[in-house]
């Protein structure tokens, strides 16, 4: 819906943001937020990231972040995750030396699944957070699924890793 990207926005006057969202509710959302003052800081693709990720040069950007993507618990379905092996690859040819992917889940097996995938390439990438993956970054919102997850009596958990 946009809620975090605005304050990412409010917080970070130096940055300059990309979201994308294939879904017209949360652009609109984001838009109705929006300062005209924002406008030159942020730029908004209507459909999925990894179209993106074909049409940006590698190491373009300084911070991914993915926050609670759909899950696919369903076992036939999990290939189909944003952060899946192979995604995981192209995010970070994308992503420049020393920059970093915040990721985060409410779903304990898609979180075990992405720290797996980094922890076996520990020679490139190293996760910072190793020691309370409970803690939300401070330049991030509680977002309406983080919310949602701690009124189900879920803590939400977040992961930050670091291209070498």
């Amino acid at each position: 819906m946009g809620d975090n990207l605005k304050f990412m926005l409010e917080n970070n006057p130096e940055s300059v943001f990309i979201g994308c969202e294939p879904y017209l509710n949360g652009i609109a959302n984001l838009i109705s937020k929006l300062h005209e003052s924002d406008y030159d800081r942020i730029k908004i693709f209507n459909n999925d990231v990894r179209f993106l990720l074909d049409l940006v040069p590698n190491n373009f950007f300084s911070k991914i972040v993915v926050l609670f993507p759909d899950p696919w618990k369903k076992r036939r379905h999990k290939k189909r995750r944003i952060f899946n092996a192979k995604n995981i690859s192209l995010f970070l040819h994308k992503l420049k030396k020393n920059g970093e992917i915040y990721f985060s889940t409410d779903i304990e097996d898609y979180f075990l699944e992405v720290i797996s995938f980094f922890s076996a390439r520990s020679t490139k990438f190293s996760i910072r957070n190793k020691k309370n993956f409970y803690k939300k970054p401070a330049f991030l919102y509680l977002t309406k699924y983080a919310i949602k997850a701690q009124q189900n009596g879920v803590s939400p958990k977040y992961l930050v890793v670091k291209k070498k």
